[in-house]
């Protein structure tokens, strides 16, 4: 897998306003956490389009990280970094099941209000499940973390999501990715969501998600289910449906 953390597209990329992947042309890809470990940058790369790739310390051979951007880096994206790689890695540790390595890369990019879900202030997120790209827009003073709350109101503005940090928009496009690769099980869960009623799962699981559909409810279902400190309240045939499909 290939975390990375971006700005900006360049020429042929495909999506406007999202960086294009290095070395290929077509399809762009969609308070402080105070456990995550200091992050470096291990070496400086810039493209022909301006966009700087700063590479990180990877987790294994197929695990890299870089920032991208334009100019000087700011002082919050190493943080930011640190913190998302903290939670992959818990998440791969808590939930073996989960399909990480199709993920192959993930870009943290500086504040885009016009692109992608928008979580919270500075905080928006977009998946392109067929490059197995999650793309986070955040603001250097975005939330890092955040407790979740079923059946959250948005604020005017912001989509009611039932995590509005950053993590929580991480998590949330993570569950794209789930949805993408499991096609099965994704099927099974809108047979849940048939039976119990998107109108009644925006009161339990997610406003947005009841106003959006199967597929935003089932990410804001995993957002919900893999918060580190989730209690099991989601609805009970949902909760069943996760425990059976990770542990």
């Amino acid at each position: 897998m290939k975390l990375l953390l971006v700005n900006k597209g360049g020429k042929g990329s495909g999506h406007h306003g999202h960086v294009g992947r290095r070395g290929e042309v077509g399809g762009s890809i969609p308070g402080k956490g105070t456990n995550a470990p200091k992050e470096k940058v291990l070496s400086s790369e810039i493209t022909p389009y301006g966009h700087t790739w700063r590479s990180l310390n990877n987790l294994s051979k197929d695990t890299k990280f870089y920032i991208i951007d334009k100019g000087k880096l700011s002082k919050g994206k190493l943080p930011q970094a640190a913190t998302m790689r903290t939670e992959y890695v818990r998440l791969v540790k808590s939930f073996p099941k989960l399909p990480a390595s199709d993920i192959s890369e993930v870009h943290l990019q500086p504040e885009n209000e016009n692109k992608g879900e928008k979580f919270a202030e500075g905080v928006t997120g977009l998946t392109i499940p067929m490059f197995g790209v999650i793309n986070i827009h955040a603001s250097d003073d975005a939330p890092d973390s955040g407790d979740y709350v079923l059946g959250r109101k948005g604020k005017k503005g912001q989509t009611g999501v039932v995590d509005p940090s950053l993590l929580g928009a991480f998590r949330h496009e993570i569950g794209h990715m789930v949805a993408y690769s499991k096609k099965q099980a994704f099927t099974k869960f809108k047979g849940i969501v048939t039976k119990l009623g998107r109108k009644n799962l925006g009161k339990t699981i997610s406003t947005y998600g009841s106003a959006q559909g199967a597929d935003e409810l089932f990410a804001e279902a995993f957002s919900a289910f893999t918060h580190n400190n989730y209690s099991g309240d989601l609805p009970r045939e949902v909760d069943n449906f996760f425990r059976r499909m990770f542990r």
